[in-house]
């Protein structure tokens, strides 16, 4: 988390999904998405304290920034701007 000027707080966090995925020969596998997240203000408190591994819900909206990077190249990201976050389920610990 990071305090900004003025005191406002924000924190960028990964979150990643993964779906099931069918080929045509009926083999089941994955595809995982990483999504990267901002959040403002109190939620950036909560957020800063999530663990790896944590079900989460997530209302926001999606933003796009433009960019010029270190070698002059046009650089487009997506973020997600979160407005509501509930922890939904905790990581479930591996069996001794």
């Amino acid at each position: 988390m990071k305090i900004l000027e003025g005191g406002r707080k924000m924190a960028l966090f990964n979150l990643v999904t993964t779906e099931p995925v069918w080929d045509p020969a009926g083999i089941r596998t994955y595809d995982t998405q990483h999504h990267q997240l901002v959040v403002w203000g109190k939620l950036a408190a909560y957020a800063a304290n999530l663990s790896v591994g944590v079900t989460l819900a997530i209302e926001g909206k999606l933003v796009y920034r433009q960019f010029m990077d270190k070698g002059g190249m046009k650089r487009i990201i997506t973020e997600i701007h979160v407005h509501e976050l509930l922890m939904i389920g905790r990581q479930q610990e591996a069996s001794a």
